[in-house]
This record gives structure tokens, sequence and C-alpha cells, in this order.
């Protein structure tokens, strides 16, 4: 698998896949071609911030309902989720060790959650 540069695109609510579910599909920008889709389930909230890991084997996906989603590229599919945020997540990044994930609130919050024991946070402050 190549692994950059991506473009990743949500198909808007007037978009439902063959199976009634929206999607967020990876585009490959050097060839121009969709590499994978992946489904976002049915009546998805807006996506708003997205980040590889190191070798592009797994997307974190943050979203508008607080939910942090993560996807394993080789096989398409979410592998686990969970809710971050009573808000609006604005932005996500994966940990310099990536054995976590940060998180920012739009309530100025931000979070570090260990990717070994998922939900669990290692270290927070509110920036507001």
């Amino acid at each position: 698998m190549n692994y950059g540069p991506y473009f990743l695109y949500r198909a808007g609510s007037n978009y439902i896949d063959n199976l009634g579910f929206a999607s967020l599909t990876v585009w490959n920008m050097k060839t121009w071609k969709a590499m994978t889709v992946l489904p976002l389930g049915e009546d998805p909230p807006a996506i708003t911030s997205l980040c590889f890991n190191h070798n592009g084997k797994i997307l974190a996906a943050s979203a508008v309902d607080g939910m942090i989603h993560m996807f394993d590229m080789s096989a398409g599919l979410q592998i686990t989720g969970w809710p971050a945020h009573d808000s609006s997540i604005s932005s996500i990044l994966f940990g310099p060790d990536e054995t976590s994930i940060f998180s920012l609130g739009s309530d100025g919050k931000i979070f570090e959650w260990s990717l070994q024991n998922q939900g669990q946070i290692l270290w927070s402050r509110d920036s507001s």
C-alpha cells in the first residue's frame, strides 16, 4: 500500500451507497484513484478531523457528535470508537509513540486518550 498523499471525502447526506449507508472515500492523490471506501453507517454525523498513523494503516476520525472513530485501512472497517467530548471535536492527532491520541473539543477541552485501553483519559486540560 502506498502511504501518501491522500484525500478523504465524506459523501454528503444526499449520497447513500448501495447498502443504504454513507461512506468516507480515501483517494490516492498521485494516481487519482479511490483506494478505500469506509462505511460510516446510517445517518452519520459530520466528520470534523482526520489523522493517519505513521504507516497509514489506521485512520482516526472525529465528528460533531464528540465521537472518535478508528478505522483499519486494510480491512476497510471501523475497528473501534468512543465518546470523547460532550460537543464537536475540532481536531485529533496521534501521540508521538502512537499509543495515544489527542483530541481538542470545541468546548476548549483537550484530552489524551489511551489506544491500549479504549476510552481511558491519560491527560486533560481545559484551554477555555
